[in-house]
């Protein structure tokens, strides 16, 4: 679907799950297929669903809580007007949108460092305060908060992330530039992010006891693989319930589809009871709520039919309800079955309009009656029903569907479940030039706080260090037609340092700035090559809250791509990091073959000259060698005794290797010269430990060491999203391998007019 299709601003509700109920006969409506029919209603347990004038008496339900609510938060926000305000605004809801996060945050920031501008917060009260945030706002996730610092191995770090540690950087930064905080102490950051705090214990279940875990994982392995007898589902359902309900009901809980496909027992026709004793576990008191209180609803659903029957002219309406009415004065479990069968025609129909065409479609009272609960008369009659129902399925005809899709017919292959998204087309040529044309436009137009020609000439005098795909020239009429001409590579390098060309314009505490910045920690996660489980739920708080400043601020409605990224999380959840299987190396791949179609003056088979010119070139790949080297250097010079025997004591190398100079080397396409600047560590105060390379030297045939002079890291401003970094320490020098970087993408070093360093990450840590 194009962009330009959508005029219609889209929509984030759940809808409802509805499942189709068949019920036998007027007198065979048990007690259990009536709480059955609870599994018919929307998928939220713990919301209040108010009827209006269907009864004088309100339905309680009681909410379950796992994990016992923490007071120290509540009664600092209750302590401040501002506190009261987010609560009296929030709690009801439970959900914050982002300035109400960002307001939270100062408000928690400001009581942690009241009392001492140097105090270190340590990650557990980070941890803790995230957490106590969940209790209080129970939608929102704590890991949009804090996610700690985490040591996968060697050479692998993942540094912390949230708003809290946001929070907590900027506040020091200013503290500093007030001067409060003394630039040579370190800053008011954690104590100790790779330690390990103790893990909340959540009671769940009335505190039931289980059996050991070992025989725990052994009842959940006969349940993946097994439904049969039926004895034995029952018996290992009953023993593993805490664990599995643990599972469902936390933050990274599966979804009832996961649940369903998890546990083969739940799609046999007697799978609903499983699913009924967990809901008598999890809400006790509520399990008989729809016996109990559909007598009460009864008779005003039958009023209401009669209305119905009054307004309304279609007789084959009138006659099915007068049928329903009929059978709803009988005092017996038949007339429970006429109140459900006469709600699908008190809701009004919805109509199904196509973008591009005319046509229509709109579901008559009967489907949506059959689609909601299905009367059969006699057992005869419902193997009938199914394949008559299995028939109109398979018949595209009838379902508005053009043709079968041809995707069904490979083998092993699910076209629901093998999904694919694209950074590069949702983000780099979507979302973003959305977003980067309306703060181009509002900065220069409307506040005028710079104009284009001097962003363009910053960006025609900035150095951009290793990139290779510099941003062009911008012009206004391209911008006024929301066309930013710039390639993917071109947009993310833009994006990667829009901040350092105009940030030095934009005052402090600007909202619209609030967008690039939530907009680049988006771009953060989405190009990180490993993540934590965490960085989903960061990423679907990050990316609401982007969608929702871009309406806010834009007054324009959102493209389908905005709605993309809304599933983002659950893609990375369920398969990788996206980067992973961006399609930006299949169209750099493509560019080869564009630009010899360009160059060939061949018009009678421009295939062939392709393939043959494609062939060229791997073959020599293949005589060269090309794909055999890991490591490619560039010139060689001898190495004096002194600084060989230097880095053979610091690194304690085998004297019997080869150590040599070289001018450059590159490693798997990355090359890497003198002045680099590379990633060496993240520390435990989760500060980046960066250097600048002096020389490079070439250990045995592929390995790599670098000379290197270390900067000391003051912290990561978020105005300009970079880190502040002073000037290297020259006398001070270290060996290190290239293969024991943190991150081999090198990175890129500033400095602004105020003599301030700063160093551009472009691989997220």
């Amino acid at each position: 679907m194009s962009d330009k299709d959508a005029t219609e601003p889209t929509s984030y509700s759940s809808s409802p799950i509805s499942d189709s109920c068949l019920s036998i006969g007027h007198d065979s409506l048990s007690e259990d297929r009536l709480v059955y029919l609870r599994f018919c209603l929307p998928d939220q347990v713990n919301t209040n669903i108010e009827l209006e004038n269907l009864s004088t008496h309100p339905v309680e339900t009681q909410s379950f809580s796992a994990v016992p609510s923490n007071t120290e938060l509540l009664d600092l926000l209750q302590s401040a007007n501002e506190g009261r305000a987010l609560l009296a605004t929030f709690q009801q809801s439970g959900l914050l949108n982002s300035i109400g996060r960002k307001r939270l945050c100062n408000i928690i920031i400001n009581k942690e460092l009241r009392d001492d501008v140097y105090r270190r917060v340590p990650t557990s009260r980070l941890q803790e305060l995230a957490f106590q945030i969940t209790t209080i706002f129970p939608k929102e996730h704590s890991a949009t908060y804090f996610i700690p610092y985490i040591l996968y191995g060697p050479g692998l770090k993942r540094s912390a992330k949230g708003k809290l540690l946001d929070c907590l950087y900027n506040r020091t930064r200013e503290y500093r530039k007030s001067g409060l905080i003394n630039s040579s102490r370190c800053s008011s950051t954690l104590s100790s992010s790779s330690g390990r705090s103790s893990p909340i214990t959540v009671r769940l279940l009335n505190d039931r006891e289980e059996n050991d875990a070992i025989t725990v994982e052994e009842n959940l392995k006969w349940l993946r693989n097994s439904s049969d007898p039926w004895d034995l589902v029952e018996r290992h359902w009953s023993a593993t319930t805490n664990t599995r309900l643990k599972k469902l009901m936390s933050k990274d809980g599966q979804t009832i589809s996961e649940y369903m496909s998890e546990y083969p027992s739940l799609k046999k026709p007697t799978g609903y009871l499983p699913i009924l004793k967990d809901f008598d576990v999890t809400h006790p008191e509520s399990s008989d709520k729809l016996f109990q209180n559909l007598p009460l609803f009864k008779n005003r659903i039958f009023k209401l039919a009669e209305e119905k029957i009054k307004k309304s002219k279609e007789l084959t309406t009138n006659d099915l309800l007068k049928e329903y009415i009929q059978l709803g004065t009988e005092e017996n479990e038949g007339s429970f079955i006429a109140a459900f069968l006469c709600l699908p025609f008190l809701i009004g129909v919805s109509i199904t309009k196509g973008k591009r065409t005319k046509t229509q479609w709109k579901p008559s009272k009967v489907e949506m009656r059959d689609g909601f609960i299905t009367h059969l008369l006699s057992n005869a009659e419902v193997e009938e029903t199914i394949s008559r129902r299995r028939e109109k399925l398979n018949d595209v005809s009838e379902t508005g569907i053009k043709d079968k899709c041809v995707w069904f017919d490979v083998n092993n292959f699910s076209l629901f479940d093998q999904v694919g998204v694209d950074v590069m087309h949702d983000m780099l040529e979507g979302c973003s030039k959305y977003i980067m044309k309306f703060i181009l436009l509002y900065y220069t137009k409307e506040l005028k706080l710079f104009s284009l020609q001097v962003l363009n000439d910053r960006i025609n005098g900035f150095d951009f260090g290793p990139e290779n795909n510099k941003p062009c020239s911008l012009t206004l009429d391209n911008i006024n037609q929301g066309n930013i001409k710039q390639s993917a590579s071109e947009m993310l390098t833009l994006i990667r340092y829009f901040g350092l060309l105009v940030g030095d314009f934009i005052p402090p505490e600007e909202p619209v700035w609030e967008l690039y910045i939530v907009m680049r920690r988006v771009m953060d996660i989405l190009m990180s090559t490993s993540l934590t489980i965490d960085s989903c739920s960061m990423l679907q708080t990050l990316v609401a809250e982007m969608n929702e400043l871009y309406l806010s601020y834009s007054n324009s409605h959102l493209k389908p791509k905005f709605h993309f990224l809304t599933h983002y999380h659950s893609m990375v959840r369920k398969l990788s990091p996206v980067i992973s299987f961006w399609s930006m190396r299949y169209e750099a791949k493509h560019r080869i073959s564009k630009i010899s179609a360009k160059s060939s003056f061949n018009r009678r088979n421009i295939c062939m000259t392709l393939a043959i010119r494609h062939q060229l070139h791997l073959n020599e790949m293949f005589t060269k060698g090309k794909l055999n080297k890991s490591v490619i250097v560039g010139p060689q010079k001898e190495i004096d005794s002194i600084k060989a025997c230097l880095i053979q004591t610091e690194l304690n190398l085998d004297t019997v290797e080869t150590l040599i100079r070289v001018k450059w080397a590159e490693v798997k396409g990355t090359r890497y010269k003198p002045k680099t600047i590379l990633t060496l560590d993240i520390m435990n105060d989760n500060n980046p430990n960066f250097v600048i390379v002096k020389d490079i030297f070439l250990y045995g045939p592929n390995r790599v060491i670098f000379e290197c002079s270390k900067f000391t890291t003051i912290g990561f401003d978020e105005h300009v999203f970079c880190y502040e970094v002073t000037s290297p320490e020259i006398n001070y020098l270290c060996f290190i391998f290239q293969d024991l970087l943190i991150s081999p993408i090198p990175n890129t070093i500033n400095v602004v007019s105020n003599g301030i360093y700063y160093i551009t990450v472009r691989s997220p840590l």
